[in-house]
């Protein structure tokens, strides 16, 4: 080790925080110094981040040369120093000397610093490195493809996009290179400093202008990134001799809660090749701001957040705490239970994912949505209709006050009839008078608040079959309340918020509206785009309760519709909208993967996925 010519490297340097630190704050384990003149002093020493040849400190023996401590002091010749090993500098190198780790340097915390201070020298990296450049205009991006989303979003400026690029590596093991200079922080500014130009031949003298640059190191890849102006550039550097891969198999015993025995598990562990990852794919992405062209891919390696809805009973969760030795203790749902877990499913989906809150003298879901789908009964004063509500697109206040309303209100009473307090449209009613009474300020439809994406009008498809069932006198079950939506859809009366007319009528949380309610107000129209429309709303089927199996599915003659398929679930994506009251000091936005279809004693799933979020 004495006579070791070393070359330092991005992992030598990555770690040598671990070693301990002396008096005077230096590593005392740091064995390596920069190579130079002999003769030159020690004030005039390159920087150690000048990527040059190191040499073990053991035989950095002084020649009897001279070689002043201070620039101008008398040189004392036949000096001799040397810079030893050992944790207090004293000792010389010997088989027998004991070095130390400083194992809390390690550990606490477990990462490593932010900063480096080891970039490769400009023949380093023409002669080790591939290198690879692309250049990015995120104003000229986000002019097309803010115009296509369905709700208007403020795009990512230039400046937003740069620190965002750099915050994606840095959340993926990134350092960034401070060369000590201490020039703007940690990133680089100026004039003519890394100007975005030929990563060859450099930049042109009229290139030249105010810019600022980050270089960022993780192993033996290099990345540098630069804003100038209006352009953004990165330069990527991969090694041009990478380490071969390796995976590591691992064999284990497993024993599942209901299950007696142990079972053999296997999994393999491969090492990632970082210089392969994708960059210029994720960069693209977060200047489009996650669009339709560069959606998520699994070599992104996103963050995402899976959660499993499942048919609760608490009764055997409580055996199961109680400490059961087994799990199968579930028996099936009956109909009433299915219809309370779909009803906390439609809340749960309207407030917690599309973010829809409904005006507070609205009436409550669950005092009718467990309706849909209930068997015909005497209805004659078994449902009392909160006439306090209105839609929010008319004001209760001003009903005596309208004439316009109060013509409306008296066509509609002609068709109604009132056994004890539920209001009833008699069979005789008309598909428009129909209409006209699911849009009444007092006993209507529950709509929507207005929205930058919706039109005039829009309802719940799983509220207007509960409506149906409770106000239309002929409507004594759910596949008729279903049909009258249908014929109602086929009449042009309401049709699906995007404005897709041939949009089937589909019950659960699928949004519609009524047609041309009124052509003397300037109301919002529908889009007219079903692909944009479905990227902003999640929308899903629900599939009507089923009677509990006299035997086991499996013991059964025939399987039911869903199962009969080997074709697993159809999923789904949208936006996801998670800083809608903006708190964050960036711009943060996410994607969902869910289940087109829900069924109460079935499990649901749905993923959040992100890449430009904090996740909490």
């Amino acid at each position: 080790p004495s006579h070791v010519t070393i070359k330092i490297t991005s992992n030598r340097r990555r770690w040598s925080h671990v070693f301990p630190k002396g008096p005077n704050g230096q590593l005392i384990q740091h064995h390596h110094y920069q190579a130079g003149s002999s003769n030159d002093p020690p004030n005039n020493c390159p920087p150690p981040d000048q990527g040059g040849v190191l040499r073990s400190a053991s035989q950095a023996n002084f020649s009897d040369r001279q070689r002043p401590s201070v620039a101008g002091q008398p040189v004392t010749p036949g000096a001799r120093k040397a810079l030893l090993w050992g944790a207090t500098g004293e000792q010389e190198w010997t088989p027998e000397l004991l070095t130390g780790v400083d194992w809390k340097s390690l550990v606490i915390p477990a990462c490593l610093p932010i900063t480096t201070d080891y970039f490769p020298d400009e023949v380093c990296l023409k002669t080790d490195y591939v290198f690879s450049d692309y250049n990015l205009l995120p104003d000229d991006v986000n002019a097309d493809y803010a115009q296509q989303r369905a709700i208007y979003r403020k795009p990512l400026s230039t400046h937003e996009v740069f620190r965002e690029l750099v915050s994606q590596r840095l959340a993926q093991g990134f350092q960034i290179v401070d060369d000590g200079l201490g020039v703007g922080g940690l990133g680089v500014s100026g004039v003519g400093v890394g100007q975005v130009g030929s990563a060859v031949v450099g930049p042109r003298p009229a290139d030249i202008q105010p810019s600022t640059e980050y270089r960022l190191s993780i192993g033996r890849v290099f990345h540098r990134i630069t804003l100038c102006g209006s352009e953004i550039r990165v330069t990527r550097y991969r090694p041009r001799h990478p380490y071969p891969p390796f995976s590591v198999p691992y064999r284990y015993r497993f024993q599942a809660p209901d299950h007696e025995t142990f079972e053999t598990s296997w999994v393999t562990f491969n090492t990632e090749k970082l210089e392969t990852y994708n960059w210029n794919y994720l960069d693209h992405y977060i200047c489009t701001r996650g669009d339709s062209d560069f959606a998520l891919i699994d070599s992104l390696k996103y963050w995402r957040f899976r959660v499993y809805i499942l048919p609760v009973s608490t009764v055997s969760t409580r055996k199961i705490l109680e400490g059961s030795e087994y799990c199968d203790l579930y028996s099936p749902l009956t109909q009433e239970e299915q219809e309370h877990i779909s009803d906390n499913y439609l809340r749960f989906i309207e407030t917690w994912i599309n973010k829809i809150r409904r005006p507070s003298q609205k009436k409550p879901r669950g005092k009718h949505g467990r309706m849909m789908y209930r068997q015909s009964q005497t209805r004659s004063g078994s449902k009392v209709m909160d006439r306090g509500r209105a839609s929010p697109a008319t004001d209760s206040t001003s009903l005596t006050s309208s004439t316009a309303d109060s013509e409306h209100s008296d066509s509609v009473e002609d068709t109604l009839s009132v056994p004890g307090e539920t209001l009833l449209l008699k069979e005789t009613a008309t598909p428009q008078e129909i209409v006209e009474a699911m849009r009444h300020p007092v006993y209507g439809l529950s709509f929507l608040s207005p929205h930058a994406s919706l039109p005039g009008h829009v309802f719940v498809s799983s509220d207007a079959v509960s409506w149906a069932r409770t106000h239309v006198e002929h409507i004594t079950s759910y596949e008729a309340a279903v049909k009258l939506m249908e014929d109602l859809r086929h009449q042009n009366l309401i049709s699906h918020a995007s404005g897709d007319a041939n949009r089937p009528f589909i019950v659960g949380f699928h949004l519609y509206h009524i047609v041309n309610y009124d052509p003397n107000k300037d109301e919002p129209k529908p889009l007219k785009d079903l692909q944009s429309f479905e990227s902003e709303w999640l929308e899903v089927e629900m599939k009507p309760p089923t009677a509990p199996p006299t035997v086991p599915l499996f013991l059964s003659d025939s399987l039911p519709t869903q199962c009969q398929s080997s074709a697993g679930p159809h999923y789904r994506h949208t936006h996801l909208e998670i800083d809608a009251q903006t708190k964050s000091d960036r711009v943060e936005w996410a994607h969902c993967r869910y289940q087109s279809i829900y069924r109460p004693d079935h499990a649901y799933e749905l993923v959040v996925q992100w890449m430009a979020a904090s996740g909490t």
